[in-house]
């Protein structure tokens, strides 16, 4: 008790020498803290560094990866069907509009059973076409006629697939095709283009 009192009359004599070894502590702990602050800065800003670097290969990344798409699609097979009218008979051709040759497709076509009289052939004449089978089409009965063609269609092309003579007024045509890059439309049937001259040029498929 006596030595308590003591270091108590001593600080209150001389507070000075107490202040001044606070004052000590203080500094070298407010030093430890900068330091300790300035690490954590330095490790703050070697991580966002971090992540900028991956930020911008990811971009690369996809960049490059888009780029690769565009270049797929711009080489997949495209093709679509369409129709001339002439006096007495209707011709189909189908187009690859796409960028790659196809070596061989299938053309499904959906005619109106009561537009067509003698049957369907291929391409602008050749062999008759088997009716695959019928269905009813927007309440009008349809037949199916599913054409095989081993003729090399390449990009910008087109080839004639069949031709029917008319009877009567035309009525709305359906049809979808298969090749190597899949079904198109994916879903459904597109309608026939109906146009109003041949288009010089297109060849005959090779059936």
């Amino acid at each position: 008790m006596p030595d308590a009192v003591g270091r108590l009359s001593y600080f209150l004599l001389h507070p000075s020498e107490y202040l001044g070894l606070w004052t000590l502590d203080l500094a070298v702990a407010s030093a430890l803290l900068a330091i300790a602050t300035f690490w954590i800065v330095l490790r703050q800003l070697r991580i966002m560094r971090t992540q900028t670097t991956l930020m911008q290969q990811q971009t690369t990344i996809m960049t490059a990866q888009d780029e690769l798409n565009r270049v797929l699609l711009a080489r997949r097979i495209k093709l679509h069907v369409y129709a001339v009218e002439e006096p007495a008979k209707v011709i189909f051709y189908c187009a690859n509009d796409g960028g790659r040759m196809t070596q061989s497709f299938y053309c499904h076509l959906y005619i109106p059973a009561e537009i067509i009289k003698n049957g369907v052939w291929y391409g602008s004449g050749g062999a008759h076409v088997e009716l695959t089978d019928s269905l009813q089409m927007e309440g009008v009965l349809c037949n199916h006629y599913r054409i095989m063609s081993d003729h090399s269609l390449f990009p910008t092309r087109e080839v004639k697939v069949a031709n029917f003579t008319k009877s009567g007024l035309l009525l709305p045509m359906w049809w979808k095709t298969v090749s190597e890059d899949g079904v198109a439309p994916a879903e459904g049937l597109n309608p026939v283009e109906l146009r109003a001259a041949a288009t010089p040029g297109a060849t005959d498929a090779a059936f």
